[in-house]
């Protein structure tokens, strides 16, 4: 939306050779120092997204698919994202605190996943051969540039990190909802 930042790690630009100078990492403390209001007023809510290295694999019932992206983190994030659903409802903070193994699938992911007429919400799945249970799944969004909004799944960031992404050194990306588009 027209409020939101994205904040991602500097990378080596040089493929592992060459200087690590340029690598930056996004700790908790970051996430502390931007929810400050005093150091940054303009700053009205802010969620770290941890991610694996690589694609995640979601089960149901026989069928197989590996959205383009997988979030990890608090409930925090769907209004930064700007998440809509089409049914059922996003994880709570309850479920942050209790580690709950839920997730709120991508339209698409929902397409690649579920036969026709089959209501997801409710559905058991396995992610990375976890099981989970699927609470929500997002209204369309489409695509920006190569980005498609639709294809990803969101659980839980401390499920995230107990069952899937493992222990996290770096976040891969800051959401982070000004309070006004004058305010980004």
């Amino acid at each position: 939306g027209t409020r939101a930042v994205w904040i991602l790690p500097l990378d080596n630009p040089d493929n592992e050779s060459g200087t690590r100078s340029r690598f930056s990492r996004l700790r908790p403390m970051d996430v502390e120092a931007l929810r400050d209001h005093d150091r940054a007023p303009d700053i009205v809510a802010v969620e770290p997204v941890a991610r694996t290295g690589s694609r995640v694999t979601i089960t149901w019932e026989g069928t197989t698919y590996s959205p383009a992206d997988f979030a990890a983190t608090p409930p925090g994030l769907a209004p930064i994202y700007n998440v809509k659903l089409s049914s059922g409802v996003f994880y709570t903070e309850a479920d942050e605190a209790d580690h709950a193994k839920v997730a709120v699938l991508g339209a698409e992911v929902v397409d690649k996943l579920f036969s026709p007429g089959v209501e997801p919400v409710g559905q058991r799945i396995s992610i990375n051969n976890v099981a989970f249970k699927v609470v929500g799944v997002m209204a369309r969004k489409g695509t920006i540039a190569t980005y498609n909004q639709d294809d990803i799944v969101f659980v839980p960031l401390s499920t995230g990190i107990d069952s899937i992404t493992g222990h996290v050194d770096s976040y891969r990306v800051l959401g982070i909802l000004a309070g006004s588009p004058v305010q980004v």
